[in-house]
């Protein structure tokens, strides 16, 4: 979804992009269709009674899409709009997290994370002091090819000055008069342009160095390809370290990615307080985006089911407390009825949904007008006034 925002004179800010939760989740129409199946075999209005097949279902991932039939996602879990009524209708679905693949994905990197830590720790010192000698021996063997690359630069030089001192006549020794007459024929050439074989222009070349001219030629070619051989075995000198068995190079390959700090420096994992950041650089940010993933599953598919239950007081005759809970409404009274009050709550309603602790929310907010104080869940009207505003908004979004 893509918001513009601007500044009261009419300058236009950077455009923020916020994904909606369809987009997020990353299923396919399929992938969705398969899931809602598991629960339903036909979707049904609970206005006008008008029938749904599963396969009619669309996918849009605008949120302000007003298509009949596709699959939207709203504060309460995925609906969509009736075509005859135009009622939002909910569907009811259930989700097994083990078939979500980046919810797996994360569990594994978490486990992995795990794991791997213990290894860097018990292998730390043996895997990056073998790391250290390697990268001693490279840099001994990467310094011998540079010798030999700067004795071919200095060879290649040697040659090339040769071949022009010894094969070639300069341009600038060449006098006018001469030029015209090689042109006219009074004056027999005693030279012959060749290619210089090294990307060069034309060389003026003596006919009687014509043939060394071409063998040193040759020979700088033959340097260059040298030269640039050395550079390749240098590049190529091995970063992987001999003699490390499968949980040596796992521990080298956590210590490599995950043993620094947000500025790059780094942790040693044997250090209590060290490897605390790690963990708070690393794996926090995993377990985080774990979370994340399964809140947002739990908001598209309800998986929580829970009760929205009304409480009333012997002692605060018409005023109720209204909300939502996972367990029973009568575990929910007995929990809030501590010693601070003379009698204890009882359940005046109750009824289950399979709509998330944010339907508390909703319900709330359209009983603002009976709130007895906007950061408490009690409301001061009628009981049957109440029971209406829950009932309600239940069928508007259940």
């Amino acid at each position: 979804m893509h918001r513009s925002y601007y500044r009261s004179g009419g300058r236009r800010k950077k455009k923020k992009i916020i994904k909606s939760d369809l987009e997020l989740l990353n299923y396919s129409l399929d992938d969705l269709k398969k899931i809602i199946s598991k629960t339903n075999k036909k979707l049904r209005c609970g206005k006008c009674e008008r029938e749904l097949a599963i396969e009619s279902l669309s996918l849009s991932l605008d949120p302000f899409t007003t298509l009949h039939n596709t699959i939207k996602s709203g504060p309460h879990g995925i609906y969509y709009k009736c075509m005859q009524c135009g009622m939002n209708i909910s569907i009811q679905t259930k989700i097994d997290f083990n078939e979500d693949p980046q919810l797996n994905e994360l569990e594994n990197e978490i486990k992995k994370f795990r794991i791997d830590m213990k290894k860097a720790i018990q292998y730390y010192d043996e895997v990056k002091n073998k790391e250290k000698d390697m990268i001693s021996k490279n840099q001994k063997l990467r310094n011998g090819l540079q010798e030999k690359i700067l004795a071919k630069d200095r060879e290649w030089q040697d040659v090339w000055t040769k071949r022009r001192d010894e094969c070639t006549i300069s341009e600038l020794d060449v006098s006018v008069f001469t030029h015209v007459g090689e042109l006219t024929g009074l004056i027999e050439k005693d030279h012959e342009y060749l290619d210089g074989r090294d990307g060069s222009s034309k060389w003026r070349v003596k006919l009687g160095k014509i043939e060394l001219f071409k063998n040193l030629s040759n020979k700088l070619k033959t340097i260059e390809s040298e030269k640039e051989q050395n550079k390749i075995k240098s590049n190529l000198l091995s970063t992987r370290i001999a003699g490390l068995n499968k949980d040596q190079e796992d521990a080298l390959e956590f210590i490599n990615k995950y043993c620094n700090d947000k500025d790059n420096l780094n942790l040693n994992p044997l250090n209590q307080k060290e490897k605390e950041k790690i963990e708070e650089y690393h794996l926090k940010n995993l377990i985080k985006q774990k979370e994340q993933r399964i809140k947002l599953l739990k908001k598209i598919f309800r998986t929580s089911k829970g009760y929205i239950y009304i409480l009333e007081n012997d002692e605060m005759p018409g005023l109720y407390k209204v909300g939502w809970t996972e367990r029973s409404a009568d575990e929910r009274a007995k929990e809030l009825s501590g010693t601070g009050l003379p009698t204890p709550y009882k359940v005046a309603y109750s009824k289950s949904t399979n709509l998330t602790a944010e339907i508390e929310k909703t319900i709330h907010k359209n009983l603002d007008y009976c709130r007895l104080r906007s950061n408490r869940e009690f409301f001061k009207a009628d009981f049957s006034e109440i029971k209406k505003v829950v009932d309600g908004t239940l069928k508007e979004y259940g």
